[in-house]
């Protein structure tokens, strides 16, 4: 009996042995595939790898603005994001909007129903011709978002301190105050009062805001120029065209495309800035341009792809 259990026991071993070595086994190929599993789904949110950041910058450019709803229209096309966006002016509010859930047919409506008697009410004894109240009002009716923080994507809007001549960037506050304060064209409008500044237009000091942009985080830009396209060939016609024409000629001298990784600039030649009634023809534009610039746009996102595997 003894010399059985002996056996027995002898036999057993290499079974125990044989048991063990399958169960590690086993282990092993749940534990790789639940690694190759957590690999595939991507680490937890808030864990996300460190990778470049892309911003879209839209400058000012009165009725020129609508040429961004051609670039903002040719992205959505070919599927290219970015993780924030930087305006001023005209760029601001066609970057809210875009961010508040209007798609380009909305945006395009929005310019087609515009009518300046909703928005123009004379301004007496300001320092403009016209009040600035009616524009913040404008977007706040059409704007579902009160506050620049609570937008889907980070976004900076910039406007002018008159006081010092110094741009301001805002990523939070009043959202449709502050598109108003960034919108308001010098001596067109009067100047809006906010958290104890007087501010103007930002395309006055900065009306292509990629410094906004780096402040915001962006690492990498895509920037949209819509108000460097005006022509010299005729002569300004009365107050405000004349004012018009001196406000780009400054701002002309502000421009530097080398500070961007990619820079789109429509030809806009024999439109002036305030043909608000030809935004179609701006936006058509707005859409070659993007087109002839998506090589390069690829090119950047290719870059930051691989730097994000890496």
């Amino acid at each position: 009996m003894g010399m059985s259990l002996v056996r027995t026991q002898r036999t057993l071993r290499p079974m125990r042995r044989t048991v063990l070595r399958a169960m590690v086994g086993a282990v092993t190929v749940l534990l790789l595939t639940a690694v190759a599993a957590h690999s595939a789904l991507g680490v937890p949110r808030g864990q996300e790898p460190e990778r470049p950041t892309v911003a879209l910058v839209l400058s000012g450019g009165g009725a020129w603005g609508a040429a961004h709803i051609g670039v903002l229209e040719v992205l959505a096309e070919h599927d290219i994001e970015f993780d924030m966006i930087a305006g001023t002016s005209a760029g601001a509010v066609a970057g809210a909007f875009y961010l508040a859930g209007y798609d380009i047919e909305g945006l395009s409506r929005q310019l087609a129903e515009l009518s300046f008697l909703q928005v123009l009410r004379p301004s007496f004894g300001g320092l403009g011709f016209f009040r600035i109240d009616p524009v913040e009002q404008y977007f706040a009716d059409r704007l579902d978002y009160d506050r620049l923080e609570d937008l889907p994507k980070p976004m900076a809007i910039t406007a002018t301190d008159i006081d010092t001549g110094k741009p301001v960037v805002f990523t939070e506050g009043p959202l449709a105050r502050l598109l108003a304060a960034s919108s308001a064209v010098p001596v067109v409008f009067d100047p809006l009062e906010y958290d104890g500044k007087l501010l103007a237009d930002g395309g006055v000091v900065d009306n292509v805001p990629i410094d906004a942009a780096r402040e915001l985080g962006a690492d990498r830009i895509i920037a949209v120029n819509v108000g460097g396209g005006f022509s010299l060939e005729e002569r300004p016609e009365g107050r405000i065209e004349y004012a018009n024409r001196i406000y780009h000629i400054m701002r002309m001298a502000l421009y530097d495309e080398d500070d961007a990784d990619v820079y789109i600039s429509p030809d806009l030649d024999g439109i002036r800035g305030t043909d608000f009634d030809k935004h179609k023809e701006i936006t058509r534009r707005g859409r070659e341009a993007a087109e002839a610039a998506l090589p390069e746009i690829k090119q950047l996102l290719g870059r930051e792809e691989a730097s994000a595997r890496e």
